[in-house]
């Protein structure tokens, strides 16, 4: 059985978190995110708070700069995918009891996701840590180790297996 607490990661300019806090969980709808938007919901009924959930879809770009109808196709194909992050987004913000909005944006998801904090003034970012040990993070790159390093604000990682 795997651990049962979040990671508190980095504490940010102010470990406090208060009574009406806004709280930004980042979702890419997989299990280690639904873990995350558990704590998330629950941290904010708890604080009386809002939870602003947020996708963000890779930028998609046709190859070599592409020909008109290849542009305009990778701008269908780029529209498709952000109205399906938002029907699910909203799917999950009407099926919870807690005051809860959604945002999809288009980028560099860390950087998406201290953008968004910025916007909404959010005391608190929680995301869901990918099993991908230190060689996948030393080649790839950690979104969670990049968030915990810039990020001005705590930032909460829920480990694989927590419940």
């Amino acid at each position: 059985m795997g651990p049962t607490v979040p990671l508190w990661v980095r504490a940010g300019r102010s470990s406090l978190v208060v009574a009406g806090s806004v709280i930004i969980v980042g979702t890419d709808f997989s299990a280690d995110a639904e873990r995350a938007l558990r704590y998330g919901f629950k941290l904010a009924r708890a604080l009386g708070g809002l939870v602003e959930l947020v996708h963000v879809t890779p930028e998609l770009k046709p190859l070599f700069g592409g020909s008109e109808a290849s542009r305009e196709a990778v701008a269908r194909l780029q529209d498709e995918e952000v109205e399906a992050a938002r029907e699910a987004l909203e799917t999950l913000v009407t099926e919870t009891d807690v005051p809860a909005q959604a945002h999809v944006c288009i980028g560099d998801t860390c950087q998406a996701l201290l953008d968004r904090a910025d916007e909404v003034g959010a005391e608190l970012i929680v995301v869901g840590r990918q099993g991908a040990g230190a060689l996948g993070r030393f080649l790839l790159g950690s979104l969670t180790d990049k968030l915990v390093r810039r990020s001005e604000r705590a930032v909460v990682v829920i480990p694989p297996g927590a419940s």
